[in-house]
């Protein structure tokens, strides 16, 4: 049962789905000074983070 769920979970599009950003040229055409606060670079969690 949650070997099924898992794999409904890891085929889902949502899933699937990979994080794409505009070129950096363009990052800084709409927002220079990073205002709107849209652009953070990733970061890892701790496993502490994630399970708070």
């Amino acid at each position: 049962q949650l070997k099924s769920l898992h794999e409904l979970i890891m085929n889902s599009a949502a899933y699937r789905q990979t994080a794409q950003r505009e070129p950096e040229e363009m990052e800084n055409k709409i927002d220079p000074t990073n205002r709107l606060l849209w652009r953070f670079p990733p970061q890892r969690l701790d496993a502490e983070q994630v399970r708070e």
